[in-house]
């Protein structure tokens, strides 16, 4: 979906931009496309936890989060890690 953006460049074109929307852990949210694991990851702020991250049901490897792109419609999880006793 391309959305154009109120607001007018000094050329007097309008800005337009791609908007994906995924599902979250079960929570639709729309995402600037291009977009990435590591950008969603960076949009949580979870880059400081460790967590594992499903696409579609398949699991992405951490050293691909920065290229695995994200398409519209995808179903992601994102897992923590929690300690305790």
């Amino acid at each position: 979906m391309t959305l154009v953006h109120p607001l007018r460049q000094r050329s007097g074109n309008y800005i337009s931009c791609t908007i994906m929307y995924i599902t979250v852990n079960g929570q639709n949210i729309s995402l600037d496309d291009p977009s990435t694991v590591s950008d969603l990851i960076d949009r949580f702020e979870m880059t400081d936890r460790a967590c594992a991250v499903e696409v579609n049901r398949d699991l992405v490897p951490k050293k691909q989060h920065v290229s695995h792109a994200l398409n519209d419609g995808d179903q992601v999880e994102i897992v923590t890690l929690v300690g305790g006793g």
